[in-house]
């Protein structure tokens, strides 16, 4: 219901099944690198082939687990676990599975951001340094600039790339580097919690800073509720916190986990005088159960595939969603998108203040 006068079915899930390891993990990052989609699921690392939608098993990082991962330099990949020290895996090179992942020596890296010059790391104590372009990661003399951000005891749960500098979510605030060089808070209305920042992602020109109560959105000067929190006259039962968020085009699309239940919701900002209570308007766009109940934090848009498609976590596995390759409305003569062939509305109930009988045919 996101477009006037249409009612259009919500799209076709594709599912991918990574392993069948007892052992896997939840999907933790979805990234892309050397033209494959990588996914990290506890201690161990997949590819995904996007001509074939192939999973081929890239890397057992035991006894560490996955943090995230991400791209860098001449395409080579990069992936950040949960160990306290050698935390920092590369790959150059790949195999016919497993791929030629290197550890580093020395280094301690919980969460990357890639910048246009500079790669930003942070460790698990809040211990914030960057490299500039050309220089090996994997060697910890050559990151510089150690900036404290956070309290020691808590951990990174987010970070991103911003213009020249970087941004480290921690569950006590969303902090920056100041002229002086200190880690300051840049959000200073947050509540502790061990959620804030998780799914933190850049849509220009603003920082979006999912927490545990709703969706902020960041500018320099200017702090913005724009998430479900927002819409005041929801009746539904999706009012929790966002997990993750990305953008394709002029649409936001967010996951949400309610219960059972994760919700992938999309949104756009609110044109001129359009009835809203925030700046982006919300709708629901698909929903899938979560067997372990566990929030989805990880979503992503990859280009690689054709038609492009919008991938997230689900659970211990992964799934897509074809997207129209104009990035506009979905057409429903298009060959690319996909709508599911069954599946669920809800609308919600008007009652105009009025207890009497009405007709009122709202769907034709």
């Amino acid at each position: 219901a996101r477009y006037p006068f249409r009612l259009l079915p919500g799209p076709k899930i594709h599912d991918v099944t990574l392993s069948a390891d007892p052992g896997i993990g939840t999907v933790t990052s979805i990234f892309e690198a050397m033209g494959y989609i990588f996914c990290v699921a506890g201690r161990f690392i997949y590819r995904i082939d996007p001509s074939t939608f192939a999973v081929t098993f890239s890397r057992d990082i035991d006894p560490a687990l996955g943090v995230m991962g991400t791209r860098w330099e001449d395409d080579y990949a990069l992936v950040t676990t949960n160990a306290t020290t050698n935390s920092l895996w590369k790959l150059v090179s790949l195999g016919a599975g497993p791929d030629n992942w290197t550890q580093t020596i020395n280094v301690s890296a919980y969460r990357l951001a890639a910048g246009i010059t500079r790669l930003f790391k942070v460790d698990y104590q809040g211990q914030l340094k960057n490299i500039a372009t050309g220089l090996d990661p994997m060697l910890e003399e050559n990151w510089g600039d150690n900036v404290q951000v956070g309290e020691r005891i808590t951990k990174p749960t987010g970070m991103v790339a911003y213009e020249r500098t970087t941004f480290v979510a921690k569950p006590e605030g969303v902090f920056g580097v100041s002229e002086e060089g200190l880690g300051v808070p840049i959000i200073k209305r947050l509540s502790r919690d061990m959620n804030n920042g998780n799914g933190m992602a850049v849509v220009d020109p603003y920082v979006y800073v999912p927490h545990a109560h709703g969706l902020y959105r960041w500018s320099p000067g200017e702090v913005t509720s724009v998430g479900l929190e927002k819409e005041l006259m929801n009746e539904s039962p999706i009012t929790s916190a966002i997990q993750a968020i990305t953008s394709v085009g002029q649409w936001y699309y967010a996951l949400s986990q309610v219960g059972a239940w994760v919700y992938v919701l999309v949104g756009r900002d609110r044109a001129g005088d359009e009835p809203s209570f925030g700046p982006i308007v919300w709708d629901t766009w698909a929903r899938f159960p979560t067997a372990l109940q566990t929030p989805s934090r990880a979503i992503w848009f990859s280009t690689l595939t054709n038609p492009p498609t919008l991938w997230f976590a689900r659970d211990k596995a992964v799934s897509y969603v074809r997207m129209p390759t104009t990035g506009g409305t979905p057409d429903v003569n298009s060959t690319d998108y996909r709508f599911a062939l069954v599946g669920e509305s809800y609308t919600p109930k008007y009652k105009f203040d009025d207890r009497n009988q009405k007709g009122f045919p709202k769907i034709k």
